[in-house]
């Protein structure tokens, strides 16, 4: 009886630590956090590249004209599908997308001829692909460039955003490890949108990361996917497999080595990221407090960080009521202040606030996040 008792207490007691047990790290992701992984999600958010001098538009179709890749050798995947298209690419905001910097000498700062498709899933037809219109996008602005020993990207500013997706989350904190699982997203040898996994982080250095992975020509621009963390890592730049001649007959095979090395250019390396982005910055909290006697109405305008669009909050805080902000992108602000007796801050007249004139707009930019007080005569740091 006495070993019975023993026993049920010990069941007890593990089966209650058993819910508390974590091995290693805590790996579980909720419904949201896993949809967010899903290879089809992923998908939406990439691009591959065209010539807009070979697109053929009207209101609701398109059509370019498709390739076949030659002399592939009897049994090759995909080798009797047409192929698309240049370079890959993907989008970290709903209109910023991210390639390699040699896909196209972008060194004068032009990307007129830039085009690329959305939502390539299915693959292309001989002769010429007929796809939607609107799911065709235009370079409007390059925003960062680099293509030398140290660095292989472009950074460039769509002609309008991309809707219905969720940009690619970047790994902005460095948490990528050697021997971290990694998948390719991209557009291999012009066909449509490829999932590779079964890739694995091998090294890194100050500008790149070299991955275990397969990759092919026009896989360049690819997001590096780290399937451990849900972040992209970087942008595939180079490898060292791809299509070889057969010694036989010379028809064209995919080369296989034992272990393929991919190189990726880091993201928290790119300028233009560091400095829109936060890499590896924790969140700067600006704290706004009304020392006024009397309510006050405080307006702050700012760039949020996650939709990199300018938002106007309007917050009515009783005396003593603070207010706080810890999503600014660039920990500037616009503010407007008044109460019942006056406008307590005067500055810089700006166009921009919401339900105001322009007449009744005066603002104060701070290039510091940090604790700002409303007096009743001004707002002093």
């Amino acid at each position: 009886m006495a070993f019975v008792i023993q026993s049920l207490i010990l069941f007890f007691t593990f089966a209650h630590l058993g819910l508390a047990a974590v091995t290693g790290e805590d790996d579980r992701l909720s419904f949201a956090e896993l949809e967010k992984r899903n290879p089809s999600t992923l998908a939406k958010a990439t691009a591959t590249q065209l010539s807009r001098r070979y697109l053929k538009l009207d209101s609701e179709l398109a059509s370019y004209p498709s390739g076949k890749l030659q002399n592939q050798c009897p049994g090759e995947k995909f080798a009797n599908e047409p192929t698309l298209g240049g370079c890959s690419g993907f989008l970290i905001a709903e209109n910023i997308l991210v390639a390699a910097g040699h896909c196209k000498d972008y060194r004068a700062g032009g990307c007129e001829d830039d085009a690329w498709l959305f939502n390539h899933f299915a693959p292309a037809k001989a002769g010429k692909h007929i796809f939607k219109t609107k799911d065709v996008f235009y370079c409007k602005k390059i925003l960062d460039f680099k293509h030398d020993g140290e660095g292989d990207y472009v950074i460039m500013e769509l002609d309008r955003k991309v809707p219905n997706i969720t940009p690619l989350e970047m790994d902005i904190k460095n948490q990528g490890q050697k021997g971290d699982p990694v998948a390719i997203l991209g557009y291999p040898l012009g066909r449509s949108f490829t999932y590779t996994p079964g890739g694995r982080i091998l090294s890194k250095d100050k500008n790149f990361l070299r991955v275990d992975s397969d990759a092919f020509k026009n896989n360049s621009g690819s997001a590096l996917f780290n399937i451990r963390t849900g972040k992209v890592e970087g942008i595939l730049t180079n490898a060292r497999r791809g299509m070889g001649q057969n010694p036989l007959d010379g028809c064209q095979l995919a080369k296989s080595y034992k272990e393929n090395m991919v190189l990726v250019n880091r993201l928290k390396r790119i300028e233009y990221l560091q400095n829109n982005y936060q890499f590896n910055n924790k969140n700067k909290e600006a704290l706004f407090k009304n020392l006024c006697d009397q309510k006050t109405t405080l307006i702050v305008k700012y760039r949020n960080k996650k939709e990199n669009d300018w938002i106007t909050l309007s917050k009515t805080l009783e005396p003593n009521e603070e207010l706080r902000i810890s999503d600014n992108k660039n920990d500037s602000f616009y503010l407007h202040a008044f109460n019942q007796s006056n406008s307590i801050i005067k500055g810089k007249d700006f166009w921009g606030f919401a339900d105001t004139t322009r007449t009744n707009e005066y603002g104060f930019k701070s290039s510091k996040g940090s604790t700002y007080l409303l007096g009743c005569s001004a707002l002093l740091e």
